[in-house]
């Protein structure tokens, strides 16, 4: 069974600067460290951003607590 901060597919390098910076978003917009925001998180948050064109608050506080996946 993977741990909870794996992401199943291999990342380029793009990618990989992408989701530090969807990290860093989360971390300013909610207030809470950047460790404590793991790549999954960040992963949803970009999937859901090219789906819906921006990310709103909610959104983010949903996939923290994990109902969005």
């Amino acid at each position: 069974m993977p741990s909870k901060d794996t992401v199943p597919f291999k990342l380029t390098t793009n990618t990989k600067k992408e989701l530090e910076k969807w990290k860093e978003k989360i971390s300013a917009a909610l207030g809470i460290d950047i460790k404590t925001i793991t790549w999954k998180h960040a992963e949803i948050a970009m999937r859901e951003s090219s789906r819906r064109g921006s990310v709103p608050i909610k959104i983010l506080q949903d996939i923290l607590l994990g109902k969005i996946t």
